[in-house]
Parts: structure tokens; C-alpha cells; sequence
């Protein structure tokens, strides 16, 4: 047999020294007055081990003493929530609390200029920021912060690529045109929050399309809208909302082209079709027009095209090329302004303000050349009648002189003239006087 000490030894005890047999009846005594110690010294090993594998664990959970890398850290994040076992944007993000309800998209805009606000196509042109904001809870990371300062260093994680997440089907429903910038990169983000929440951020141009009511045109009121809506994801899937706080900003400077925007409402817009009801927000912006610029490039020229054409009454009505030349011009000119105002506004069936006005304009001018065109009529009328009249006054005369069988009915004094064949004057009963 072998000895208590070899047994220790062996076994990583105290002695750690080997022992020879010992065959005699007085080592076994000795042996089994030392069995006690054997276990103890095995429970005193176990401790020892168990305590090295906590001080090693206790160790690794200390924060290194070197300086902590976080774009590093941030990498690591990415690779962990968007890998390919764990992440796949093909599926929806789930409702609240984790449940099949839809998905929430929280919207806001950024209205940062208008570029034109067309009146012949019905349409203006505007440029944008435009946000979105859900929550994945597939994209969850907070648990990854709890060391050190991480929480504080990483509030989110951003990306540019948004091919890599799940991505709402978001389209604008009434738009005719649309581009992305990407001078000098693509103006688009996502930012990953801890707790899940995404943020996509991307500014755009579009051209949308405006109906107008241009009845009172200039001195009308437009509304226009911008609609945002899903294309395939129907309410039980997906819905929009607005951002409880400044659902709509507008930058400061703002500047329309002769246009204030007076007001803007944001509002929801759900529509119904044969495949099912699409969650829908709206915009509904209304523009007031300048009345400034067309006071002076239509009201003003009209008002002094119509003054100058009154300018002919006070012309000698027998100076007709000038009152014609005048009358004409104004004319013309008149039909000229009209002709460009209606090329700057669509063909409508109705009649517009500015209508009324440029008709009455063209109205009085056209008046004063046909007020001359009477007046010239009237007065050679007149100085036709009245030589006429003195025509036949002198043939009369002319023609009573020498009628003999007539001579009685003329007044006294009437008579032909002395030495045109009439009787002699009566001198008075002179010297010369005929006597019977």
C-alpha cells in the first residue's frame, strides 16, 4: 500500500512529496488515523479552484485601463443586430409591445423652399426634408451599453445605406416629378437607436401636382397638398401618423415666388380601394397671391392705355390721323396686354376676374374710336345738310329774281338787286323819277 503522504501528493495536497509502500500493520494504523485529512485537503483545493475562476471573471467584467475605441464598439453593434442569422428586413417590424398589430410610422416634414408655383400646369415645386421614425425591436441594442461609459458615448448608430433595414413603402401621391440629391454624397440617413427606433432622413425635390380655382384670379387664395401614403402595406400592416410636436416645419427666410403662404394644416387622408384601405397623411398649404406685382404689370398699363385713349376728345375733330393714329394704337396695344395676360393662365371654361377687367379696359378704348368714328359722321352729316340748305337757299333766290309771274309774291325789298333786270329803285321822286 501506499502512504497518506503519496495518496496527498499525488492527489495536489499539502505534502506533495511521493512515499514508498509500506507494508507493515503499523502504517495501516497510521493511515487510517490520517483519512480525515484527505478530504479536507481535497475541499481546501476545490475552494482554491473555485476562487481563481471567480477573481477571473471578476477581472474581465473590469473596464480596461486603456482608452475605449468606440467606432470600434460601434461596429461590433452593427455585426451583431444586422447580421443575416438574426436580422432579415424582408419582414416587417412587429406592432407595439411586440405584438402582430401594424406598424407605426411616426412622420415629419421639413419644408425647406418653394421653387415655382406654376399656374398653366397646376403645379409647384418643392424641396424637402422628409422624415420617418419606427421602432424594431430586432435592432435593440441597449444591453450592449452597460459598460463603462458606452451609454453615454453611443446615443445612436448611424448609417447611410438603407438597403441594409427593413424600409417602409412610402410614395407621394400626388406627385409628377421627383429627385434625390447626392452632391457630393446621397443626402440621406438612418440613424439605429438602443432601444430599437429607426430614423430615416432624406431631403428630396418634387413637383406636385396643385388643381386650382382660378375664378378671382388675381386676387385668389390656392391650396395645395402634399399626400404621403403606403403603397402596398394596407392599415392592418402599416400606419402613418403625425409627430405630436411640429408635425410641419418651415425654414424662416422662406421666399415664394408671388405667392405668401398664409396657412398649412397637417391632416390624415386614408383612402379606400378594390385591394383594401392605405393608410394616408396630407399637407394642405395655402398660398395667397401677391397683388403687388400684378398691380403694376397688368392694373397700372391698363388704367394709362384707357387715359391716353380719352387723350382723342380733346384733339380738333378734323385732325383725324391723329385721332385715328391714337385711337388704333391704344387699340392694339390694349389687345396685346390681354393676349399676354391669357398666355400666362391656363384655357379655362369660366370667366376669371381679370377677364372682366381687360374687357372693360378694351371696352372704353374701343369706345373712343368709335365715339370719333361718330363724332366724324355727325359733323360731316352737318356740314353736308347745311350746304346743302345754303345751296338751296341761293338756287332759290337765283331763280325768283327773274320769274316775271312771281315777281308780286316776293316780300318787299326782296327783289332782284338794281341792274340785274329788276325795276328801277324807287329814288325817292327825283328829278329822274318815272312818271306814268
Amino acid at each position: 500500500m501506499l502512504s497518506l503522504r503519496a495518496v496527498i501528493g499525488s492527489s495536489g495536497g499539502l505534502g506533495g512529496r511521493a512515499l514508498v509502500p509500506n507494508n507493515d500493520c503499523g502504517g495501516r494504523r497510521r493511515l487510517g488515523l490520517k483519512m480525515p485529512w484527505l478530504a479536507v485537503d481535497k475541499l481546501f483545493t476545490f475552494f482554491i479552484l473555485l476562487s481563481a475562476l471567480h477573481l477571473s471573471r471578476s477581472l474581465r467584467s473590469i473596464p480596461r485601463s486603456g482608452p475605449i475605441n468606440y467606432r470600434e464598439e460601434e461596429k461590433k453593434i452593427l455585426d451583431s443586430i444586422l447580421g443575416p442569422e438574426v436580422y432579415d428586413k424582408r419582414i416587417r417590424p412587429s406592432g407595439l409591445n411586440g405584438t402582430d398589430a401594424a406598424t407605426i410610422i411616426v412622420v415629419n416634414l421639413y419644408i425647406r423652399s418653394f421653387a415655382k408655383i406654376d399656374d398653366v400646369k397646376m403645379e409647384y415645386s418643392v424641396q424637402i426634408t422628409f422624415r420617418q421614425k419606427w421602432n424594431d425591436e430586432r435592432l435593440s441594442y441597449d444591453h450592449r451599453l452597460s459598460h463603462g461609459d458606452m451609454r453615454s458615448k453611443i446615443k445612436y448608430l448611424t448609417m447611410t445605406d438603407a438597403r441594409k433595414v427593413w424600409m417602409p413603402d412610402t410614395f407621394f401621391r400626388n406627385e409628377k416629378e421627383g429627385r434625390f440629391h447626392n452632391i457630393l454624397v446621397p443626402n440621406v440617413y438612418i440613424r439605429i437607436f438602443p432601444n430599437g427606433d429607426v430614423l430615416y432622413s432624406i431631403r428630396v425635390s418634387l413637383t406636385l401636382a396643385c388643381p386650382m380655382n382660378l375664378k378671382l384670379y388675381p386676387l385668389d387664395r390656392q391650396q395645395c397638398s402634399l399626400r404621403v401614403a403606403s403603397y402596398g402595406w394596407t392599415t392592418g400592416d402599416l400606419q402613418y401618423i403625425w409627430k405630436t410636436l411640429e408635425p410641419v416645419q418651415i425654414v424662416k427666410d422662406l421666399h415664394l415666388p408671388r405667392f405668401t403662404l398664409e396657412k398649412y394644416i397637417s391632416d390624415y387622408c386614408n383612402i379606400k380601394t378594390n385591394t383594401g384601405e392605405y393608410s394616408c397623411l396630407t399637407v394642405d398649404l395655402t398660398f395667397k397671391r401677391e397683388f403687388s406685382y400684378y398691380l403694376l404689370t397688368i392694373y397700372v398699363p391698363c388704367c394709362m392705355l384707357v387715359i391716353v385713349s380719352w387723350v382723342s376728345f380733346w384733339l380738333d375733330p378734323n385732325a383725324v390721323p391723329a385721332r385715328v393714329s391714337l385711337g388704333v394704337t391704344t387699340l392694339l396695344t390694349m389687345s396685346t396686354q390681354t393676349a399676354s395676360i391669357n398666355n400666362s393662365l391656363p384655357p379655362v371654361a369660366y370667366t376669371k376676374a381679370i377677364d372682366v377687367w381687360t374687357g372693360v379696359c378694351v371696352t372704353f378704348v374701343f369706345s373712343a374710336l368709335l365715339e370719333y368714328a361718330l363724332v366724324n359722321y355727325a359733323s360731316r352729316s352737318d356740314a353736308q345738310r347745311l350746304a346743302k340748305k345754303k345751296h338751296q337757299k341761293q338756287w332759290e333766290l337765283d331763280h325768283c329774281a327773274f320769274d316775271p309771274e312771281h315777281m308780286e309774291d316776293l316780300p318787299p325789298g326782296s327783289g332782284p338787286p338794281p341792274g340785274m333786270g329788276g325795276p328801277p329803285a324807287n329814288n325817292g321822286g327825283g328829278s329822274f323819277a318815272m312818271v306814268r
